[in-house]
């Protein structure tokens, strides 16, 4: 048997070394913000509720910071979850459904009693242009458990 011998690096080496690890390093995927995921309409359910999601426009969700989606069927089903958790805000990430696809919670402005929702909360996000001075997500937050609007 014939013993291993090591020789040292030579400089040439060690620059390539670095090298292939700073690229290695360069090519590893960031963190990435949390982003909302895909909802089937009509078969997911409500993490709120349990009804089944099937209104594309009233929809919500939450990423956990470990990347767990929790869907909900409208904004209030979503705040009241929130408020069964206890916390003063969410953790994690809150999306909404808007009329171009998902937005942060925190985004956009919300309004109270203008259409009715399956759940009736009532709870509506307010898109551009129709009134700017609508209810703040953190003011939703602060509120706690939405009321339910009566029939």
């Amino acid at each position: 048997m014939t013993p291993v011998t090591s020789r040292p690096m030579t400089r040439r080496q060690a620059i390539a070394l670095l090298g292939a690890s700073a690229l290695a390093l360069a090519c590893t995927p960031a963190e990435s913000a949390p982003a909302p995921a895909a909802i089937a309409y009509g078969r997911d359910e409500c993490d709120y509720c349990r009804m089944t999601i099937d209104d594309a426009a009233l929809s919500a969700q939450l990423v956990s910071p470990g990347g767990r989606v929790h869907r909900f069927g409208e904004v209030g089903c979503l705040l009241a979850w929130i408020a069964r958790q206890g916390a003063a805000s969410p953790a994690g990430s809150a999306f909404v459904a808007v009329p171009a696809g998902w937005e942060r919670a925190d985004a956009v402005r919300y309004a109270r009693g203008r259409s009715r929702t399956p759940m009736r909360f009532d709870i509506t996000v307010v898109t551009r242009g129709e009134d700017a001075d609508g209810i703040a997500w953190v003011t939703l937050l602060q509120e706690g458990t939405p009321r339910v609007h009566a029939t």
